[in-house]
């Protein structure tokens, strides 16, 4: 494997009873590299990024972050999905505190990266704000920014 591969899908297959949500798939993604996955609704995009970030063991192939594979692993990537997700009864900050906190990450520490975040999104004086009253736009970027804090 070269070194500067970040990410390598080798000849990547899942299936379900009864249904195919991909086959035969095959990347390498180097550092500073973009790679897009485009597809029609229901083509097994989603599917794949969970084989990529082991929430789901591929049916054929094999995944490797770094050069270890990933075989039942979590933690390694992080993808952000369509939908934000954020929790309600939380406000901004604490929407964005909510990965480091489950890494056990100290209170100050974490606000200290999360309040970062925030003010390099354009979010610096929305952090008491809760969820249900941000835009659709403010809201993809709060959770882009807990996806990104860990």
């Amino acid at each position: 494997m070269s070194g500067d591969v970040v990410l390598r899908a080798d000849a990547l297959s899942l299936s379900f009873p009864g249904v195919v949500a991909f086959t035969g798939i095959s990347f390498a993604l180097r550092r500073r590299e973009v790679l897009a996955i485009v597809g029609p609704s229901g083509c097994g995009k989603s599917s794949l990024f969970n084989v990529i970030a082991g929430l789901q063991a591929p049916s054929e192939g094999r995944v490797e972050v770094l050069g270890q594979p990933v075989a039942g692993a979590t933690g390694h990537v992080g993808y952000m999905l369509q939908k934000d997700l954020l929790l309600p009864w939380r406000n901004l900050l604490d929407n964005v505190l909510l990965g480091l906190e489950i890494r056990g990450m100290t209170r100050a520490e974490a606000e200290a990266r999360a309040r970062g975040l925030i003010e390099a999104y354009g979010l610096k004086g929305f952090e008491s704000v809760k969820p249900g009253t941000l835009s659709g736009g403010m809201r993809q970027r709060v959770a882009f920014m807990r996806t990104l804090a860990p």
